[in-house]
């Protein structure tokens, strides 16, 4: 009894500090987490480690990392291959090979690739599907983290989201050259498995804003675009009154655009992107942003319908009779955020009814003016024209990015592989972000431990 009533007046003592003791361990190991991502100069404390996406790493599926230089800067992304499809390379491409389409699923500003499997939706079909009418390649790309270039992980898509100190945009991030190459890439290491005419973009926030700059200036390359919560920031920022400079297609695309569905999908309670546009960067509300892709797909502007679903959860925003059989849509979601996706703002699988949207188009050819004859080259014009933010053409010796007479992933040679000293950049990276990644880890462990410990005093 006599210990018992002597060690009292030191558990009060405990008891007091607990609260305290719990937020300064939470607190230094936030500091420490925040040095490594200092150190390495980072604008973010995403998994950048290339079994981000493993198995062993908490993640149902396993999805492979590359990596890939792009103009001095190493950039990457994660592939994910349903084990039932079938490996194949280029020296094993037999004519009974069904291919299957690629879809790029580009997370939004602030976000990470690695989180895409979490909540998209897209690796849940990927990895369901059982059978070649639902199988297909998903690539996740990660965004620009370099801290000297934007305040977060952001994708160029215009006037919006590459930041410096919070409202400066900045132009340096190349994702359209870094976009271009990634494809190349997949479609050269995949050959025999990606169809070329079903390429599709996905993507959320800043995502889908990137996917759609994308087919602004390279349509020839994708059969359609499916996104959420994200409206078109192509041209310059909307002035005070919210009235926008948009750039049209038929502006910003050197090697002329082809008509490409779009579909989108937005919630009426997005207080990020607001459904009917405004916020600090005054965006275009969603139907505004979709009635600017049925300009640019030559759709009959009158014939417009609004459609309710029978569940009584969304309204089909869509144009018809549009050039060259496109389509284009908007999902207006009633009393969803912004992110509009199944098990996070909305119980609707609004993945499946993208995916079910996009599948039912192929590319289209990109039609040559017939006058140029045929027996002389045609002048060399920039993939990426000059009133856009990037204007660096691409040029390998298996794919002539930079010749608008060319359409490219058509060539049979393979892209040539990463250099000697590009590979070694690329693992030196990697054992970097690895290390960073085991001492992040160690320390949440550490943090886990000690709050547990001081739950039970």
């Amino acid at each position: 009894m006599t210990k018992a009533r002597s060690r009292r007046p030191t558990l009060r003592l405990v008891h007091v500090f607990k609260q305290p003791l719990r937020v300064l361990i939470a607190s230094t190991a936030l500091q420490l987490i925040a040095s490594l991502a200092v150190a390495q100069n980072l604008n973010t404390n995403c998994d950048l480690s290339a079994d981000a996406i493993s198995v062993g790493n908490g993640f149902w599926l396993s999805a492979p990392q590359t990596c890939i230089d792009v103009n001095g800067k190493t950039r990457c992304w994660y592939t994910y291959t349903n084990p039932k499809v079938v490996a194949s390379d280029n020296t094993n491409n037999t004519s009974n090979q069904q291919q299957i389409p690629l879809v790029i699923d580009i997370h939004g500003r602030t976000g990470c690739a690695s989180w895409m499997p979490w909540y998209s939706g897209w690796a849940r079909l990927a990895s369901e599907a059982t059978n070649a009418q639902e199988h297909f390649i998903l690539a996740m790309p990660q965004g620009n983290t370099d801290a000297s270039i934007s305040d977060s992980t952001c994708w160029n898509a215009g006037y919006c989201c590459c930041f410096r100190n919070n409202d400066a945009p900045v132009n340096q991030v190349e994702d359209m050259l870094f976009l271009t190459k990634m494809m190349d890439t997949l479609l050269s290491d995949f050959a025999s498995i990606i169809d070329v005419n079903r390429v599709y973009l996905a993507g959320h926030s800043n995502g889908c804003m990137m996917a759609q700059r994308f087919i602004a200036e390279r349509s020839d390359l994708i059969a359609a675009v499916g996104c959420h919560a994200g409206v078109v920031t192509i041209g310059d920022m909307p002035n005070f009154f919210g009235n926008p400079n948009w750039l049209l297609p038929s502006k910003v695309n050197a090697t002329g655009y082809v008509p490409t569905p779009v579909i989108t999908v937005h919630g009426t309670a997005d207080d990020v992107v607001p459904y009917y546009g405004g916020q600090y960067l005054r965006h275009p509300g969603a139907e505004e942003s979709i009635s600017w892709w049925a300009e640019a797909n030559e759709c009959d502007l009158t014939a417009k319908s609004v459609t309710v679903d029978s569940s009584g959860k969304y309204a089909t925003h869509a144009y018809s009779g549009c050039a060259g059989g496109a389509s284009v849509q908007l999902l207006e979601m009633y009393d969803v955020g912004h992110t509009p996706y199944e098990g996070v703002d909305t119980d609707m699988d609004t993945t499946s009814l993208v995916k079910e949207f996009m599948f039912q188009f192929e590319r289209q050819e990109l039609q040559l003016p017939s006058s140029s004859p045929s027996n002389e080259p045609t002048s060399q014009v920039s993939a990426f024209p000059s009133s856009s933010p990037v204007d660096v053409p691409y040029s390998s010796q298996s794919n002539q990015f930079a010749n608008s007479s060319s359409v490219p992933y058509m060539n049979e040679q393979k892209a040539p592989s990463a250099s000697p000293e590009l590979q070694s950049a690329d693992e030196s990276l990697l054992q970097g972000s690895n290390g960073n990644i085991i001492t992040t880890k160690i320390i949440f462990v550490t943090v886990f431990v000690l709050t547990y410990a001081f739950s039970f005093i």
